[in-house]
């Protein structure tokens, strides 16, 4: 499976997980912050790529949430060899 996640209108952390539960098929109950988000995605078993485009807003607007994303998603490709994540 390929996910492209568009950050162009995303100003705050809320905007954030509403995008990406919006685009990825994330369980009903998930919880909108960056633990749900590693939970959620140790739970794909097949071979899936998210991209995250145009991510430059995002970065301007939280850097210390998109750093946290950035480093949640090192780790759960670690974890997770299905998993390959792209930033641009």
């Amino acid at each position: 499976m390929t996910y492209e996640i568009d950050l162009s209108s995303v100003y705050n952390p809320d905007d954030l997980h509403e995008v990406i539960a919006g685009v990825l098929p994330l369980p009903e109950y998930y919880g909108g912050n960056l633990d749900a988000l590693h939970d959620a995605l140790s739970d794909i078993f097949e071979d899936t790529e998210i991209s995250f485009v145009n991510t430059y807003e995002a970065q301007v607007m939280m850097p210390k949430y998109m750093a946290g994303l950035k480093r949640l998603c090192d780790d759960i490709q670690s974890e997770n060899p299905k998993l390959k994540i792209i930033f641009d």
